[in-house]
């Protein structure tokens, strides 16, 4: 080593030190782009058939209301993307400001009877009866109708399409894939498996990764796993018979739930454990490392991905009135928690143990409906469907900067009692956690508003701003990639340094 150093030229030093800042540069800007797209940016449908799943975003740790918003008709299923809610209202697309709750557009585009939404990217895809879908632009709400697809639903039930990074994955009778640039058919189940696709199969449920797509279809009751290449829909392996419903994907991991969860390698399709439980009524959520689903008995259970062993499971109280009666319900995890919505309740519990940690509930009877839309989950917010025959849609949260936040919304829209209101709440919650001085701040700014002249503008929020609250998540995650990148270049110059004037 001391030998290559002294054989060096003068500027090979300097070229190495550069060539190592360049690097360090680039894996900074890497760090940098992945925290920016990073946990908290989850498109909760990817690569899951029901967009349910978990993320390192927490949700809220008590079930305070962000806000309440009504529309015509029951809503649908929530989506988030970045800071709007898109939901399916009345059979229209309406878009909802996450913050406020404020209905931006009632009906993005004019397109009626729509049976599903689901946003991509910069569009909205709009479907209707017959498997027409509608490029929905929300920013100008232009929608050609140019694409056609089977219907995309079974015995009523919503299924939802895949969504990757450049193609999306339809769970259709038969399945169809559209690329995402042009949105061309790149291949359909029935036509790339040929004498191998079961005639009259119906499609039950979908999952994939950018290597393997998983998809159970039903024949005379009798239930296989397709597996296929993304890219062509060529079949990799098929299952025997069994007793799937829901799938979900993990690297080389597939799991499906029926009697109980089963794990198999997503290659191969070999069997890798079994758990034993009551038949799965819920998607499954895969987390870092436990697979979380809920069971006939009203069991939520975490198992072990590795070697198919219990964590813990929880049992949730019923009434004996609806013991051995069937309903859906969703799970989600959301950082340290697993979050259960049914028509029933919505109930919030410990990933490490199963602990309840808090729950609402909804009603107590089942009338006509036995499925409630799935929530939607970005940080500190958790967006979901109300009662039963209601047509609200509730946003939970639990951080005090969410509602000084919103506080400075309603400002800047010159509502100053709804902004009064949202520093009561987060006064309220800043004190629950123990910052009585912030809490007080909050106080003391209420009271200012409280006591200007109604005839007089509120004050922006920039002349009447909050006391600094912590960054988000993902913003930690941003300065300390440019810390650890800062220090890391100061430790190449000295060291390139110290080797200049060992060399002199």
């Amino acid at each position: 080593m001391n030998t290559f150093l002294r054989n060096r030229d003068k500027g090979d030093g300097m070229r190495y030190v550069f060539m190592i800042t360049i690097s360090v540069i680039v894996i900074s800007m890497s760090v940098l782009s992945a925290s920016q797209n990073g946990p908290c940016q989850w498109d909760q449908y990817l690569g899951n058939q029901q967009r349910t799943g978990y993320s390192r975003c927490n949700g809220p740790d008590s079930p305070e209301v962000l806000w309440e918003v009504s529309l015509p008709g029951y809503p649908g299923t929530p989506f988030i993307t970045e800071d709007k809610v898109i939901v399916l209202w009345n059979a229209r697309v309406a878009i909802i400001d996450l913050l406020t709750g404020n209905v931006l557009d009632e009906a993005v585009a004019d397109v009626q009877y729509l049976s599903g939404a689901y946003p991509a990217g910069d569009l909205i895809l709009g479907q209707t009866g017959g498997g027409w879908i509608y490029r929905i632009d929300p920013a100008t709400g232009e929608a050609p109708f140019d694409i056609r697809v089977p219907d995309c639903c079974f015995n009523g039930r919503q299924l939802y399409p895949v969504i990757l990074p450049d193609r999306i994955i339809f769970p259709t009778t038969p399945v169809v894939c559209l690329s995402r640039d042009d949105f061309r058919v790149l291949w359909n189940l029935e036509e790339s498996l040929g004498e191998l696709y079961p005639e009259n199969g119906v499609t039950l449920s979908i999952a994939a990764s950018e290597d393997v797509v998983g998809i159970v279809i039903e024949k005379e009751k009798e239930r296989r796993i397709y597996t296929v290449e993304p890219d062509s829909g060529e079949l990799i392996w098929t299952s025997d018979p069994v007793r799937a419903w829901e799938i979900s994907m993990d690297e080389d991991k597939m799991f499906f739930g029926g009697n109980g969860l089963y794990a198999v390698d997503v290659h191969t399709g070999e069997l890798l454990w079994h758990f034993d439980s009551t038949t799965v009524l819920s998607n499954l959520v895969v987390g870092p490392d436990s697979v979380y689903y809920y069971d006939f008995e009203f069991f939520i259970y975490a198992i072990e991905k590795e070697s198919g062993s219990l964590k813990w499971k929880t049992r949730r109280d019923m009434p004996r009135s609806f013991e051995k009666q069937f309903w859906l319900t969703y799970v989600v995890g959301a950082g340290n928690s697993i979050i259960c919505s049914d028509i029933f309740s919505l109930f919030s519990f410990s990933a490490e143990d199963g602990a309840l940690q808090w729950n609402v509930e909804f009603q107590d009877y089942i009338d006509v409906d036995w499925e409630k839309p799935c929530p939607a989950l970005t940080e500190g917010i958790l967006v979901v469907g109300g009662k039963e025959q209601s047509n609200k849609l509730i946003a939970f949260a639990s951080d005090p900067y969410l509602f000084a936040e919103q506080a400075d919304a309603f400002l800047s829209e010159n509502l100053p009692e709804k902004a009064i209101n949202s520093l009561r709440k987060a006064a309220e919650l800043y004190e629950k956690k123990g910052d009585i001085s912030r809490s007080q701040e909050i106080l003391n700014r209420i009271q200012e508003l409280e006591n200007q002249p109604e005839s007089s503008t509120p004050a922006s929020p920039e002349l009447t701003a909050l006391p600094e609250s912590p960054p988000p998540q993902s913003s930690w995650i941003l300065i300390s990639a440019g810390v650890i990148s800062a220090g890391i270049l100061v430790g190449i110059l000295i060291a390139y340094y110290l080797f200049k004037r060992k060399k002199s």
